[in-house]
């Protein structure tokens, strides 16, 4: 049971009764607890903490359209959720995310960019993302990370990106699109250059933040490198920011604000890293910090 008293409430102990009751009003059970409030507040946090957010995994769940209105309903409570437990900072799908998908495979489309192909130029709606970070900023939300424009593992491919061309709505890049195409390195020019300007007029540059791809190998050295200059040229007093394992990226200049794993840290920490980031997913289950979730499937005959 948690209990939020918005500063409303004098110190001192609170009794708290809870009775749960059937349809028909009728009293099944009830607990008592005491609730000691304190006379201080914590100080506003400072820490950057963010957790992704798929709201492709929220749609599928609850059976909703894409950003129909009640997805859209839906996402704002689980925001709200996360913000009122210390995530300050939200994965934005400009284009859906390329993360955690099998080569060749897709997630369902979350993409809050209308782009529209006119030969070789794009013209590029932000109305849907302008709600999203409305809905952001009144939940508490104050950082914006904007979805990764190269695939996991590598930056070898564009994410899936939908766009309507004479009429049609349809898949403009994706597996089948080499990172390093001149076709796609033009649409980022593009693309990034008419979101800059988004984020100017609204205006967010203090609190958006970047990604090339997720956790690059040596052997992707090449690809991650080409993929990051096509951003970095457009993207110029932006923080780019990804999860790295390898110091190697950041010793050569290539990655400059890494985020290894708490299991890949430490070489970062003895070079003494500034503005470290860290994170933990699945992966680091071994004399690191971690949680887990554990799901047990119900016995059956």
């Amino acid at each position: 049971m948690t209990v939020d008293p918005k500063g409303a409430c004098k110190p001192g102990n609170y009794p708290i009764r809870i009775i749960f009751d059937d349809p028909q009003g009728i009293e099944l059970g009830t607990a008592e607890f005491n609730l000691e409030l304190i006379g201080a507040a914590l100080p506003q946090q400072t820490l950057i903490r963010t957790e992704w957010f798929h709201a492709d995994c929220l749609s599928n769940f609850y059976g909703v359209d894409v950003f129909s209105e009640e997805h859209w309903e839906i996402i704002e409570k689980f925001v709200k959720t996360a913000s009122d437990y210390g995530i300050n900072m939200i994965l934005t799908p400009v284009f859906t995310p390329p993360l955690d998908t099998m080569i060749g495979g897709e997630r369902p489309t979350v993409q809050l960019t209308d782009v529209e192909k006119v030969g070789d130029r794009y013209e590029f709606g932000f109305d849907r993302l302008k709600r999203w970070i409305d809905m952001c900023l009144k939940a508490g939300i104050q950082y914006f990370e904007f979805s990764h424009l190269f695939t996991q593992w590598g930056a070898k491919h564009a994410p899936k990106i939908m766009a309507r061309e004479n009429g049609e709505l349809k898949r403009i890049f994706g597996w089948e699109t080499d990172a390093a195409s001149a076709e796609y390195s033009s649409f980022l020019d593009q693309f990034l250059k008419a979101l800059v300007s988004f984020i100017k007029q609204n205006p967010l540059e203090k609190q958006s933040y970047f990604h090339v791809s997720d956790e690059p190998l040596l052997e992707h050295m090449e690809a991650y490198k080409n993929a990051a200059d096509i951003i970095n040229r457009n993207l110029k007093g932006f923080p780019v920011i990804d999860a790295l394992s390898d110091y190697t990226y950041y010793e050569k200049g290539i990655v400059k604000n890494p985020i290894p794993s708490t299991d890949h840290i430490d070489k970062f920490l003895e070079h003494q890293v500034p503005d470290l980031w860290t994170y933990y997913c699945c992966g680091q289950y071994k004399k690191v910090s971690n949680r887990f979730l554990q799901c047990l499937q119900p016995e059956t005959e």
